[in-house]
Order: C-alpha cells, then structure tokens, then sequence
C-alpha cells in the first residue's frame, strides 16, 4: 500500500495540464477534511469498525484487513493524483463530485450515531 500512496503522490507532483485555481486549492483542502472528519467517525472507540456496521473491500469486515488510516491516506493521495491529471473543467467537476459523494459518507455516519466532532456519539 506504501508503494500505491508514493505512485499516486509522484503522479500528482508531475504537474497539471491546467491552471490549478484558488477554487481548486479550497476543494481539494475541504475534500481532506472531510477525509478526517470520516475516519475519526470510523476509528473513535466505539466506532463504525468497533461495531462492525462498515465493509471496505481494502480494510475488509470490521477493519481485518488494515487500518483505516492507510484507506485515507491512500484516498487523499489518489484523489490529489486524478484532480492533478483532470484539466480545469473536469477537476472542478471531480472535485465537487467528490466533496459531496464523502459529505454525504459523513452525514450517514452521524444519522447512524456515529457523531460528528463529538457531537451525536452514542
């Protein structure tokens, strides 16, 4: 997986086909957040993977497999790697995509009693 996260992140150093903006940069930077808000929601104690609620086919069942945080960081990294190579029009698009697509992760997790920066917790 180290292998996988160094790949994704010299990808995304090579450089971008366009302009990267200032609404690209406030994206990508809210997309990690909710990155982080999502995993504390399934590494607190008592969580998502405590309770066995949440399958990932690289963590596995009740986390097995790996760690949550290598599934994050490898997400980060992937996602920076593929809004890197996407030109303006279609980065945006992505991102946005992304940033709701995780939201909505997290508002699931809460509405299951998982909280949200402990607010909700069981």
């Amino acid at each position: 997986m180290k292998g996988i996260v160094a790949g994704a992140l010299a990808l995304a150093a090579c450089g971008t086909p366009g302009k990267w903006t200032r609404t690209n940069t406030a994206l990508q930077a809210a997309f990690a957040a909710t990155l982080a808000v999502d995993y504390w929601q399934t590494a607190q104690p008592g969580g998502i993977t405590d309770d066995c609620r949440e399958w990932h086919p690289v963590v596995g069942p009740c986390g097995d497999r790996g760690g949550a945080a290598g599934v994050v960081l490898l997400s980060a990294a992937v996602h920076l790697a593929i809004a890197t190579a996407l030109p303006e029009k279609y980065r945006l698009i992505f991102q946005s995509m992304s940033l709701g697509v995780e939201s909505h992760q997290i508002w699931a997790n809460h509405r299951a009693g998982y909280g949200f920066l402990g607010w909700g917790r069981r």
